[in-house]
């Protein structure tokens, strides 16, 4: 065999063994979380005022993301104009009662007094005085009971009327108080913290602009995604024409695109069942597959960063 042939087999078969796949891809955080406007009562659109520069990197407890609170301020000084108002109207209330029911007994004992006067004079026998003064007295008789039962049931009735007046301006106090509570937790709600440390990476608008701040913001959306740097994977696109040479467990040479003199290496540790497009502008068919990496440098790799990648296919041709 002379050397010609030697090398044609040596190629071929070096060839056939070490078959390698060329994709690009980008990397992505396992685990995120997410940063959204608060639901609160009768608001849908919001400002924003402050975030944390898209890239760097927050501790827990470290501001994220906050919002304009002008509109609950407003509402927060209205109700406690209200909670005043109403309160200054209740202790009002309690300190005139007291005034108003001395004089309902003052006037129950006057109506008592002048039942026993016309209560003895009802008693005088029709021998001692004059037809008329008798009946007449009989008659006063009957008005000053009358009379005397009417300031007992005023009484009772200027009780229940305060009680009734005074537990409508509670719940009224009630509902303000609750209110004022309420709008303070929303401005509360309105200065987002982190919640464990990580990369911040601001999210796009349906425009695909990212936020920024004097942006408005509707509930749901997302403004801001914190990602954890010690759980990053690859997400590989793979073409069409790729796929029957792709399985998992296939060792994958990472290099990032801002780095390419940086080598990471890793595992095709998924693949999913569903073809996609890989955008409105790029119709082409792909499928997405995850690498997961030997080896994180939290220092380097950041979300959303694109790469380039070899996948060694082997034999499986």
């Amino acid at each position: 065999m002379n050397k010609l042939s030697l090398f044609l087999i040596v190629f071929i078969c070096f060839t056939a063994f070490s078959k390698e796949v060329t994709v690009s891809g980008e990397l992505k955080a396992l685990d995120t979380s997410v940063y959204s406007p608060p639901r609160i009562k009768n608001i849908w659109q919001y400002t924003i005022s402050f975030m944390a520069e898209n890239g760097s990197v927050v501790q827990p407890g470290m501001p994220v993301l906050m919002f304009k609170t002008d509109t609950i301020q407003t509402k927060l000084i209205d109700s406690k104009g209200k909670l005043s108002i109403k309160r200054s109207e209740l202790k009002n209330k309690q300190v005139n009662k007291v005034e108003t029911f001395a004089n309902k007994k003052l006037a129950i004992e006057e109506k008592k007094m002048e039942l026993e006067k016309a209560k003895r004079k009802a008693e005088l026998p029709k021998s001692v005085i004059a037809k008329n003064e008798y009946q007449e007295n009989q008659l006063n008789y009957q008005l000053a009971q009358k009379d005397y039962v009417w300031a007992q049931k005023d009484e009772q009735l200027t009780r229940q009327k305060i009680k009734a007046e005074e537990s409508i301006l509670q719940a009224k106090i009630n509902k303000h108080a609750n209110e004022v509570k309420g709008y303070q937790d929303a401005i509360k709600k309105m200065n987002l913290f982190a919640s464990k440390s990580g990369v911040v990476i601001h999210q796009s608008n349906w425009s695909r602009n990212k936020f920024s701040v004097g942006d408005s913001v509707w509930n749901g959306q997302r403004v801001i995604e914190v990602a954890d740097l010690t759980k990053i994977i690859a997400q590989l696109e793979i073409n069409e024409n790729q796929i029957k040479d792709i399985k998992l467990g296939q060792k994958v040479k990472i290099v990032l695109d801002s780095l390419p003199d940086k080598e990471f290496f890793g595992t095709i540790q998924s693949i999913a069942n569903v073809v996609r497009t890989k955008s409105k502008e790029q119709p082409a068919k792909i499928l997405d597959a995850t690498v997961k990496l030997d080896h994180v440098d939290a220092e380097l790799m950041r979300p959303g960063m694109r790469v380039s990648s070899i996948i060694n296919v082997g034999d499986d041709s």
